[in-house]
């Protein structure tokens, strides 16, 4: 009797741990687009593109997750899974999508999706740009064995991908007029720097901006006529300060931006992602923290202006999703609904701001985005939001 009992209790643990195993595969799985199930009109209907991913830490083991998001203007999604590259950047044209991850290139266009494998791996992605029919992926590489340093950049188009190298470490970067703008190491001070998106590299120095000091870029490089604009922090003395440099005088200009109010109020405002983090429209800089506050600088009267506040911006996100970006006089903002509903049903949105009137627009509901979230839960991983573009 009681060998049956142990018989019939082992059968019904072998079945508990079966059902358990293919409810947890179910649960973890994910609805994501690859060659064969790719929607012809993606191109057409991707209003904007959102990038996930691992940290570089989580992706030792070659394990890594990221996620390049296609969202259509009624706020329905498409994702597609690539493998782990922290800081990733995404990038659209009219008639191709951009993305990449640790090993690889990915394009749509019209002759569907198309991977370009890479023979150098990256960690750590900075700034892509396109020009002349090629896209420009900058990534901050790593360390040489000679004891330089590299950041290479990934360069094609849907003929094939090659990589060249900048013997930099970028403290700032940024893309204007067809240029690569780059803070970087030169001796013991730092310079801006600037190098045409072309194959061959040719990199000139603008201006020397000195000893590096406690000094932090907190803004992409910005340009604007004939002047170049920076925002840097210096973390000891918690302020920020706008650098601007006449291209033809090389003249350095420093103007008081805002300050901290201590190290906490520091961590809390570093931006969303360093590379949206301001734009200039119609004379006007525009600077977005990590707590929503756009500071405003006019670039026409040298004068610090009034800021304004991103409704809904949650400290206590528990997703970090919050990414912002500029385009045509609008402030474009994904970040996590927390008022919205109960907990079950918050979702994500798109919120579009005026700048002229610094009202919000537009808000927009984003579907599916949390299957994405438990996948990456399940597999133990943690994934933050990197890079947002709207066409």
């Amino acid at each position: 009797m009681n060998k049956k009992w142990l018989i019939g209790g082992l059968i019904c643990l072998i079945a508990i741990i079966c059902v358990s195993f293919f409810a947890f595969n179910r649960q973890s799985s994910i609805s994501t687009l690859s060659y064969e199930t790719l929607p012809p009109q993606l191109i057409e209907t991707t209003k904007t593109i959102l990038y996930f991913s691992t940290t570089a830490d989580q992706d030792m083991n070659r394990d890594g997750l990221s996620f390049a998001v296609f969202v259509d203007n009624k706020g329905d999604t498409d994702i597609y899974e690539m493998e782990g590259l922290e800081l990733g950047t995404v990038l659209a044209t009219n008639d191709a999508l951009f993305m990449e991850d640790r090993s690889n290139v990915f394009l749509i266009n019209s002759a569907g999706l198309q991977i370009f494998p890479m023979e150098t791996e990256e960690h750590t992605g900075e700034v892509t740009g396109f020009q002349d029919g090629r896209f420009y992926s900058v990534n901050n590489s790593g360390f040489t064995q000679d004891g330089g340093y590299s950041s290479r950049v990934r360069f094609g188009d849907e003929k094939g991908f090659d990589t060249m190298s900048i013997p930099y470490y970028l403290h700032m970067s940024g893309i204007a007029d067809g240029e690569l703008l780059m803070v970087t190491d030169e001796a013991e001070e730092i310079s801006l720097q600037r190098m045409p998106l072309q194959k061959d590299i040719e990199i000139e120095k603008i201006v020397s901006l000195g000893p590096l000091g406690e000094r932090l870029g907190l803004s992409p490089i910005m340009k604007e006529s004939s002047m170049y604009y920076m925002i840097m922090s210096d973390t000891e003395k918690l302020t920020s300060e706008i650098y601007t440099v006449n291209e033809q005088t090389k003249s350095v200009t420093t103007i008081p931006f805002f300050t901290f109010k201590d190290a906490e109020d520091y961590r809390l405002r570093i931006p969303f992602n360093l590379r949206n983090a301001s734009a200039i429209h119609d004379g006007i800089l525009y600077y977005v923290d990590g707590l929503g506050e756009v500071h405003i600088y006019n670039t026409i009267t040298k004068t610090v202006e009034p800021s304004f506040f991103i409704e809904g911006i949650d400290e206590a996100s528990p997703y970090m999703a919050e990414q912002t970006f500029f385009k045509d006089g609008n402030l474009y903002v994904f970040r996590y609904d927390a008022d919205a509903g109960d907990e079950k049903t918050r979702s994500h949105v798109i919120d579009t701001y005026d700048l002229s009137s610094q009202k919000r627009t537009n808000k927009l509901t984003i579907e599916d985005i949390d299957s994405m979230y438990t996948y990456a839960k399940q597999k133990g991983k943690q994934i933050t939001s990197y890079d947002f573009f709207v066409r």
